[in-house]
């Protein structure tokens, strides 16, 4: 993979070092999701201390609020190139394999949506998710 490309990416940890670091000295902004997310609980609570959220994201029971809250708090920085990183998402994929599909998708959604002028009314940013697994 090459850096400063928008889309989802799985990788192990070594792998994934050199690309964060790529994606790093490209002026990218990183947000890392904690590790040991291994639930629908974990990952609500990791998306709501890590990334932005507007409006704010309030329980773990709501996916569709979830994806438009993390959608316009990311659309509203000013930053054009943001990276997410997900370490251990194995974990989730494991524990709680329903849930980490629709988490896996949500995310899979935003390199689209948020590079589309259309939907974002000219304000397109490059988003990448990098999964280490």
């Amino acid at each position: 993979m090459m850096a400063k490309e928008a889309g989802v990416f799985s990788f192990s940890a070594e792998e994934a070092a050199e690309e964060i670091l790529k994606y790093r000295q490209d002026g990218w902004r990183i947000f890392e999701l904690p590790k040991g997310i291994s639930s629908r609980g974990a990952f609500f609570e990791g998306v709501r201390s890590t990334l932005p959220l507007d409006p704010p994201l309030l329980g773990n029971q709501n996916w569709d609020a979830l994806a438009d809250s993390l959608w316009s708090g990311l659309d509203a920085l000013t930053d054009d190139m943001i990276l997410i990183v997900w370490p251990d998402s194995s974990d989730m994929t494991k524990n709680a394999s329903d849930d980490a599909e629709i988490a896996i998708n949500i995310l899979s959604e935003l390199p689209t949506s948020l590079g589309n002028d259309d939907i974002t009314a000219g304000n397109t940013k490059k988003v990448a998710i990098i999964r280490l697994i």
